[in-house]
């Protein structure tokens, strides 16, 4: 049977990439170079419709004159929001990958494959180190008097993520589960701008390396 994305659920994936992609570069992307940015086949005519409604909700930056686009901080955001969301589709998305989005029918959720993501040794210490600073600073931090008990909640969120990650493989809805929902909770809860702005930086290393993974 042949699957068809439908467009709407392409849009956020799109979307998806182009966060991904902020996390390595600043460069603009053509829709072309976006398409190759999935590991299926995804035509540039349906990366360019999914440009033009991500940039009336205001998510994309496109350049009239060379046809490049980028996340603007509003996508950047929405999709913080959505990753902190294990139910959202942007979650499922990062979670599970192409092959999962390309099980997506009209009409028809596919259900989450509870993808296993293996890391090489390299990759566990580089993601167990990018941890160190929020962990550090909340460490530090006296706690946000008008949330009692987030700042340990979330400690034990991250440090739970670590262990995972130690082990070299893992499910990455458990990694959602306690480190990108923890992080989420940082960013728009927790009161310190200097942390949120720490939190910011390791959920998008922290995603961009899982969604990534094989």
């Amino acid at each position: 049977m042949i699957n068809f994305i439908p467009q709407q659920a392409l849009n956020e994936a799109v979307l998806f990439q182009l966060f991904v992609h902020a996390q390595k570069a600043d460069e603009r992307l053509l829709k072309d170079e976006i398409a190759k940015l999935f590991s299926i086949a995804i035509s540039a005519k349906r990366v360019e419709l999914a440009l033009d409604d991500l940039v009336e909700r205001s998510f994309v930056s496109r350049w009239s004159n060379s046809g490049s686009s980028t996340i603007k901080p509003e996508g950047y955001k929405y999709v913080e929001e959505q990753l902190a969301d294990p139910d959202s589709f942007i979650s499922r998305y990062a979670m599970n990958g192409d092959d999962w989005l390309n099980q997506q029918n009209l009409g028809n959720g596919a259900p989450a494959s509870d993808r296993v993501v293996t890391f090489s040794h390299n990759q566990v210490d580089e993601a167990v180190a990018s941890f160190a600073p929020v962990i550090e600073a909340l460490e530090a931090d006296n706690g946000n008097p008008e949330q009692p008990g987030l700042r340990e909640r979330i400690l034990g969120q991250l440090r739970a993520g670590i262990e995972l990650i130690r082990a070299g493989e893992f499910k990455a809805y458990l990694v959602y589960l306690t480190v990108v929902r923890g992080l989420g909770e940082l960013i728009e809860k927790y009161g310190n701008p200097a942390i949120a702005k720490l939190a910011d930086a390791l959920l998008g290393a922290i995603v961009s390396q899982i969604f990534q993974a094989k």
